[in-house]
């Protein structure tokens, strides 16, 4: 359902307005709080679905132009299948024809947060030339009486794909804020490829969310005769949002059996696209013959363009004619978590 307003001409004196009308926007208000779309875990009108007054601008949102820019709510994005939530989302244009222009900022309303929480601000954004237009998310802090205390950028990269990218960030205020207004910068001035021509930028699901936690099932039931020498024998791809030196965090139940009287190792490597920041778990052993758990946990920092990093198991065993057998409890789930960066 979408909202319309009521129009001069039916608020007209001597115009009785039918009940109904009053019926389809509060349907439509509990609609969009129901789906968490009027304040989107945490960011009024996070989804851009409200637009109380029909000019084209999201509720709770305050868009600045920066020259020749411009910037709207739109229904699609042209030639591309995109991942809404809901029914809008913004798209700012940048005409790209000289350095000092750009699509412009999107400010939110003030929200409410505390000093003492790690917080995870995540969102889409999508840009329709690769290398044409810088993207930036910056925070700007208040204190409790709503006082400038600083800014902080969150996200700052010129897009080399056309295609729709999940970014996630971490950050804790600073000890004197107390409010943060979000700001969603397409086609940042200075930055805009000269001659690239017109570049759309487009932002959906904008959340805010105490740090992230997700599960990511798995499967594993593996064997190796190695000895003495870590041997990889076991990758699985895992899902993450776009993420630029991230720590993340992933804790994973495994089960370990030797088949002798030697220990058996095992541990787990995270790949993240970062040279030197993989993370590598610690060691898990046992010299049983039958199936022991144990929790392998390992943190490393993500870079991970397209969304996927990867894990690894190895293995290991004292002795090279004795079997290492490991596998997953099943069903079971690697939990992930984004730390700060």
């Amino acid at each position: 359902m979408s909202f319309r307003t009521l129009t001069d001409a039916e608020l007209a004196q001597g115009i009785p307005v039918a009940g109904l009308r009053f019926k389809e926007r509060d349907e439509y208000l509990l609609e969009l709080i129901s789906k968490g779309q009027t304040i989107a875990q945490g960011v009024p009108n996070g989804g851009f679905d409200y637009d109380g007054d029909e000019d084209g601008q999201p509720d709770w949102w305050a868009f600045v132009p920066y020259p020749g820019g411009s910037g709207t709510l739109v229904d699609t994005v042209a030639g591309y299948t995109w991942l809404q939530e809901g029914s809008k989302s913004y798209q700012m244009t940048s005409p790209g024809d000289n350095a000092t222009n750009g699509g412009g900022v999107l400010t939110s309303s003030y929200i409410e947060l505390s000093p003492l929480v790690d917080y995870l601000l995540s969102g889409i954004v999508h840009s329709s030339k690769s290398g044409a237009a810088r993207v930036k998310v910056t925070l700007d802090y208040y204190a409790s009486g709503k006082t400038y205390v600083s800014t902080a950028t969150l996200l700052n990269y010129v897009p080399n794909v056309q295609t729709a990218l999940w970014f996630a960030r971490s950050f804790r205020p600073p000890a004197t804020a107390r409010y943060i207004r979000i700001n969603l910068c397409g086609g940042v001035p200075h930055t805009v490829s000269v001659g690239a021509g017109a570049t759309q930028i487009t932002w959906d699901v904008i959340q805010l969310n105490e740090s992230l936690r997700w599960q990511a099932p798995m499967g594993l039931d593996q064997r190796a005769t190695v000895s003495g020498t870590w041997y990889e024998r076991y990758r699985y791809p895992l899902a993450f949002p776009y993420m630029d030196g991230e720590l993340v965090m992933v804790a994973m139940p495994i089960e370990l059996a030797s088949n002798g009287s030697a220990t058996a190792y095992a541990r787990m490597r995270l790949s993240c696209g970062i040279p030197g920041q993989q993370g590598v778990s610690n060691v898990f052993a046992t010299t049983s013959a039958t199936y022991k758990r144990g929790i392998l946990t390992v943190i490393g920092r993500a870079r991970t363009l397209y969304g996927i990093a990867h894990l690894y198991v190895d293995l290991m065993n004292s002795s090279g004619s004795i079997v290492t057998m490991t596998r997953l409890p099943y069903p079971t789930n690697a939990s992930i978590r984004i730390l700060r960066g």
